[in-house]
């Protein structure tokens, strides 16, 4: 690994074959230096991954280049301190067991955790969580990044909230989100999770040479739709649909490429059919789970 001299940020490297634990310093002395090396997957444990960032905000660099070299250690992190993957799941609906979605998204969680005994499961449950409001100190912290100012502790305080939701989210493997249809769109506790996780220099970043690149790169997702109506491509109701339309440009935005979308409907206009390809879907999930 080449060694960047003149620099002020600190980090380590470790191996986790055989469970050999072999570090290396490796220094970063600018944003360009960290983006050629963030090619290669950083295998680091909590303890590892909080030093480095302890040394980075003691790094002399504003807080736009704080935040985007954040961003970029995230995004190109492991947790070496586990050896099997985490699966996050993201329950939207309300409605329980009357959910189509969920029943599809839940028997397929089911299906991988018996296919992946040893993997993570984290689920989710956005009517449960109790969000960071997106005011007062949240704001004002997010634009003193912006500007490259510096926090007060309030709203330092207020800003590592958001950064455990996006902690949280960014340590998954793989996830899996289930969601309803409310108004042609999604439901506000979705938005309200999507307004919290998509921040510069943590899910994406953006420069006028190369324009906006997402920080999420190379994991999965499962994503179950369900819906009253049914919106067919090329039919007159396709407009109406914003919800995958939207879902799924936030994803591509923040860096996923492998999207996977499962749709049940008319959940409202015809029941029966619905819940036959609910049923169906359901049938089919233990299939969809190995590959996963």
């Amino acid at each position: 690994m080449p060694r960047v001299e003149n620099c002020g940020i600190i980090h380590r490297k470790r191996s986790t074959a055989e469970n050999a634990e072999v570090a290396e310093d490796i220094v970063v002395s600018n944003l360009c230096a960290l983006r050629a090396l963030c090619g290669e997957i950083l295998f680091l444990d909590a303890v590892m991954l909080n030093d480095v960032f302890r040394e980075l905000q003691g790094a002399s660099l504003s807080n736009v280049a704080k935040a985007s070299l954040s961003g970029q250690i995230r995004a190109n992190t492991v947790d070496g301190g586990r050896g099997m993957s985490r699966l996050l799941y993201i329950k939207v609906s309300p409605r329980g067991g009357r959910s189509y979605s969920n029943a599809v998204a839940d028997a397929f969680v089911q299906a991988y955790q018996d296919q992946h005994p040893d993997d993570e499961i984290v689920t989710l449950d956005l009517f449960k969580t109790e969000l960071p409001s997106f005011d007062g100190d949240t704001i004002d912290a997010k634009y003193v990044i912006l500007h490259g100012g510096k926090h007060t502790q309030e709203q330092l305080e207020a800003w590592r909230a958001v950064e455990s939701i996006i902690d949280q989210f960014k340590s998954a493997d793989k996830y899996v989100l289930s969601t309803p249809m409310w108004n042609f769109g999604i439901p506000y506790k979705l938005k309200h999770y999507v307004d919290v996780l998509v921040q510069p220099g943590y899910t994406f970043t953006f420069s006028p040479q190369e324009g906006y690149k997402g920080l999420v790169l190379g994991k999965p997702i499962v994503v179950v739709y369900a819906r009253g109506g049914e919106y067919p491509p090329g039919s007159d109701f396709e407009s109406y649909d914003l919800q995958t339309k939207y879902v799924e440009l936030i994803l591509r935005f923040i860096g996923f490429t492998d999207i996977r979308p499962f749709i049940v409907e008319p959940t409202l206009m015809n029941p029966a059919l619905a819940g036959q390809r609910r049923d169906e879907l359901i049938g089919r999930v233990a299939e969809l789970a190995v590959a996963f």
